[in-house]
């Protein structure tokens, strides 16, 4: 069992939509062998905005941002939205 933001992560529990964000975002770096810096040289996102993601400390992430993410990654929406974390039986958006 993982505590995030006092939210407790099991499976079938409840994620918190940033942290399934910052956990997908995290999976794709490692997958994809770059880094936060990497990707905003490649995307032109901030790289604050991109540590602010990673960090989970802003709950009202953009889509666009992701959708920019994403095609830096070389991925699309779908792709970057497919993954276990988004699976949870529910995501709660505080």
């Amino acid at each position: 069992m993982q505590q995030s933001n006092d939210t407790t992560i099991i499976g079938g529990g409840i994620m918190l939509l940033k942290t399934a964000v910052a956990e997908r975002l995290r999976e794709l770096l490692k997958e994809k062998g770059i880094t936060q810096y990497q990707l905003f040289k490649i995307t032109g996102v901030p790289q604050s905005t991109i540590s602010t993601i990673m960090s989970e400390k802003d709950k009202t992430c953009k889509l666009n941002t992701i959708l920019l993410l994403a095609e830096g990654l070389g991925i699309t929406a779908s792709e970057f939205f497919n993954s276990q974390v988004f699976e949870f039986g529910e995501l709660n958006l505080d």
